[in-house]
C-alpha cells in the first residue's frame, strides 16, 4: 500500500474510532429505555395473506367527537404525520413504555406507504423498491424487530433498473436500453460487457460508491453528535481529509463522472440516479447520488411483500400493543409552544381540527412532540411565525437555503390481462429523452406553459414500474389479474398551483384539460416501451401536485422535501439539520432530516428515537443481533 493510501486509510480508521467514542459518550442512556432489549421474532409470517379490506380497516382510525374521550389528552410523546419515519419512531418509543399518539390528517396512515384501491386494483404511491436489506443491514434488522418478524421482502430480478432513451418520436425499436444489475460484482461484469474500453472509469466509480460508507460515517457524526464536537470535528480538516470532503460535498456528481470517462452513455449510467431523487446531476453533490447508488448496487432491490401498506400496517399494531394510539383524519393545524422561566421556548402539545368543519378542534398535550411532516410544513404552518423568527435562527437560515424540491405527477393504471396471464417485468424504468439530463431537466421546467412544455418535450423523464409483478402474492391479497402500471414524471409545482387548495379544481375545465394532457403523454410514452399493453389498459388514474398535497400535505408538493442539491449536503447545513430542534421538546423525524426514501426515512427515525433515549439504539440493535443469531 502507497504511503498516501496508508494515510487516508488511518484517517478513515481513526475518524470511524473517533465518531463511535463520542457516540458512546454522548448516547449511554437508561438500559430501561432500551428499545430492543428483547429478540422478537414470529414465524410464520402472515404477510402474503393481508387481504386489502383487512389493511384498510387496521390503517384507519377517525378522530371523532364520539372517541375524543376513548384516550387520554396527555402522553409522553406525539408524533405528527404518519410518514416511514414517525411511524418506526412511535414504534420505538411505544416500546420503551412510553404512552405515544400518532396524528395523521388522511384517512388512513402511512404517507407515501400508503396505497389506494380502485375497482380490483391495488395502487402503490410513493414507496416502489427499497436497496440494503440484506439479512446483515440496519434497515432489515429494524424493521423485522418492529414487525417481529412478519415483515418480509421479495428480492426483485438482478436487473432491478432499466434506463431507455429516446424521444416520443422514436420507433420502440430504435430505443437505446441499458441494465443495471444488483450487487458489487454483477453490476461490474455487467458494465463492462456494456462499456469495454471502460474499465479503468468503472473501477474508478466503484470504489467511488463503495467509499461512501466511511463518509456517511462522518456525516452522520455531523447529524447526531453535540453541534460543538460536530463543528470541532469540521475544524479538524482530517477526518475524513479534506480532499475527501471536497469531492464528495463540494463537488457536483456530474463534474466528478465527467473526470472520470467522455463516454456519454456511461455516463448516463453512472448519473441516472438523479431522477430518484429529483435533482440534476449538476446541482447534486457526489455523496447525494453515490449514496443512492451504493443503497441499490451494494445487494440489489427488494419489495415488501403484501405492498407498501404492509409497513404502517405491522407498525400501527406493534405501536398499540406497546400501549400506543393513533388517529386519522386528525389535522394538526398548530404545535402548541409556551415561554419558560428561562425565556425560552418549549412544546407542549397540538391543536387538531377533526370531522368533516373546519371549526372543530380538540388540544392534546405531551412531554414531547415529534413532527414527522418536514421542516417547511412545520415552521411555516405549524408553529406561529414569531417564533421562527425569534426564536429559531437556525431553522429560518435552513428554509433560506433549503428549498422545497420539485413536484411530480403521475399515472396509475389498471390493466386488463385477459384470457391469458399478463407478463409483467418486476423491474423499474427509467425513460428519458436523452443522457444529456441537466440540459433534458432545465429545457422542461423553466417552460413557464405546461401545454408548451408537453408539446415540445413530451415526456423527457419518466419513472415506470408494475407493482402487481414484484410481489407473488397480489392475487392472493387482491381479485385474480389485478395487473398495475406506475408512472411518475417530474412537475414544477408552479404549473398547477392556481388550483391549490380551491375546492371547485374539478370543475375547472382548463385543470382537467392540463391533466388529461399529461395522461395522454404518460400513456404514449409508456405504449412506447411497452407495445405489448396496446388495448390493455382498462383504468387510468392521475395524480397531480395539488393532488399531493390535499392527500399527503405536501409543501408545494415536493417529492422529497428540502431539495437534495449542493446546498443540503453542506456541512453547516447537515449540523443545522438534525432530530432536536431549537424548541425545547420539539424534534424532527423524516427525510428531511437525512435522506429522501424509505432508507432515510428509517435512517432519521433512528437518529430522532437516539436523540429522545438518550442512547444510540442503533447500537442497541447491533448488540441484539449478536447475543440473539
Amino acid at each position: 500500500m502507497s504511503r498516501n493510501k496508508l494515510l487516508i486509510a488511518t484517517a478513515v480508521a481513526a475518524s470511524g474510532s473517533g465518531v463511535a467514542l463520542i457516540l458512546y459518550l454522548v448516547f449511554r442512556g437508561d438500559e430501561r429505555d432500551n428499545p430492543f432489549r428483547e429478540f422478537l421474532r414470529s414465524h410464520p409470517p402472515a404477510t402474503g395473506k393481508r387481504s386489502s379490506k383487512e389493511k384498510r380497516k387496521m390503517l384507519r382510525h377517525h378522530l371523532r367527537g364520539s372517541n375524543l374521550d376513548k384516550v387520554p389528552r396527555h402522553f409522553d410523546v406525539i408524533c405528527i404525520g404518519s410518514g416511514l419515519g414517525s411511524l418506526t419512531t412511535a414504534a420505538m418509543l411505544a416500546k420503551t413504555g412510553r404512552s405515544v399518539l400518532v396524528l395523521e390528517q388522511h384517512a388512513k396512515v402511512g404517507g407515501s406507504c400508503h396505497t389506494f384501491v380502485e375497482g380490483p386494483f391495488e395502487f402503490d404511491t410513493g414507496l416502489h423498491y427499497v436497496g440494503n436489506l440484506g439479512f446483515s443491514s440496519s434497515n432489515f434488522k429494524l424493521l423485522e424487530q418492529l414487525t417481529e418478524g412478519q415483515l418480509t421482502w421479495a428480492k426483485m430480478e438482478s436487473c432491478f433498473d432499466e434506463l431507455v432513451f429516446g424521444d416520443l418520436q422514436s420507433q420502440h425499436d430504435d430505443l437505446r436500453r441499458f441494465s443495471i444489475h444488483g450487487g458489487y460484482d454483477k453490476w461490474k461484469k455487467h458494465m463492462l460487457e456494456l462499456f469495454p474500453d471502460e474499465e479503468n472509469a468503472i473501477n474508478q466509480y466503484l470504489k467511488l460508491i463503495r467509499f461512501i460508507k466511511y463518509m456517511k460515517i462522518y456525516f452522520w457524526a455531523l447529524k447526531t453528535a453535540p453541534k460543538w464536537i460536530a463543528q470541532f470535528l469540521v475544524s479538524l480538516k482530517i477526518l475524513p481529509p479534506k480532499s475527501y470532503r471536497e469531492k464528495y460535498f463540494y463537488t457536483s456528481a456530474k463534474q466528478v463522472i465527467e473526470s472520470l470517462t467522455d463516454n456519454e452513455d456511461l455516463r448516463a449510467c453512472l448519473l441516472y440516479n438523479w431522477a430518484g431523487i429529483a435533482a440534476p446531476p449538476g446541482e447534486t453533490p457526489l455523496y447525494a447520488l453515490t449514496t443512492v447508488s451504493d443503497h441499490f448496487v451494494s445487494d440489489g432491490a427488494f419489495y415488501p411483500v403484501g405492498g407498501p401498506s404492509i409497513l404502517p400496517f405491522y407498525l400501527t399494531q406493534t405501536i398499540i400493543k406497546n400501549g400506543g394510539h393513533f388517529f386519522t383524519k386528525a389535522n394538526v393545524s398548530e404545535i402548541l409552544v409556551r415561554k419558560t422561566k428561562k425565556d425560552s421556548l418549549e412544546a407542549y402539545g397540538v391543536l387538531v381540527k377533526y370531522g368533516s368543519g373546519t371549526n372543530t378542534a380538540a388540544q392534546y398535550e405531551a412531554d414531547l412532540i415529534v413532527s414527522g411532516v418536514g421542516l417547511h410544513n412545520t415552521y411555516l404552518d405549524l408553529v406561529p411565525r414569531y417564533v421562527l423568527d425569534d426564536f429559531c435562527p437556525s431553522a429560518k437560515w435552513l428554509l433560506e437555503e433549503g428549498s422545497p424540491s420539485i413536484s411530480y405527477f403521475n399515472i396509475f393504471v389498471g390493466l386488463d390481462s385477459g384470457d391469458k396471464e399478463l407478463i409483467l417485468p418486476s423491474r423499474n424504468f427509467w425513460v428519458f429523452n436523452g443522457p444529456n439530463y441537466d440540459e433534458l431537466y432545465q429545457s422542461w421546467i423553466s417552460e413557464p406553459d405546461p401545454f408548451e412544455a408537453l408539446e415540445k418535450f413530451g415526456i423527457p423523464v419518466m419513472f415506470v414500474t408494475f407493482p402487481s409483478a414484484k410481489d407473488a402474492t397480489i392475487n392472493s391479497a387482491n381479485k385474480k389479474g389485478s395487473q398495475t402500471c406506475v408512472a411518475v414524471t417530474l412537475a414544477p409545482y408552479e404549473w398547477f398551483k392556481i388550483w391549490d387548495n380551491c375546492p371547485q379544481r374539478k370543475a375547472d375545465r382548463n385543470y382537467e384539460k392540463l391533466k388529461d394532457a399529461f395522461a395522454r403523454k404518460m400513456w404514449k410514452r409508456i405504449l412506447q416501451v411497452f407495445p405489448y399493453l396496446q388495448g390493455k389498459r382498462k383504468l387510468l388514474i392521475v395524480g397531480s401536485p395539488v393532488t399531493h398535497n390535499y392527500y399527503l400535505k405536501m409543501h408545494k408538493g415536493q417529492i422529497n422535501g428540502i431539495q437534495h442539491n449542493m446546498a443540503r449536503f453542506t456541512e453547516n447545513f447537515t449540523i443545522q439539520c438534525r432530530a432536536k430542534t431549537e424548541i425545547k421538546n420539539l424534534f424532527m423525524t423524516g427525510q428531511d432530516t437525512v435522506f429522501c426514501g424509505a432508507s432515510g426515512s428509517l435512517t432519521a427515525a433512528m437518529f430522532t428515537t437516539s436523540a429522545i433515549l438518550g442512547r444510540n439504539v442503533h447500537r442497541d440493535l447491533n448488540k441484539l443481533y449478536k447475543k440473539s443469531v
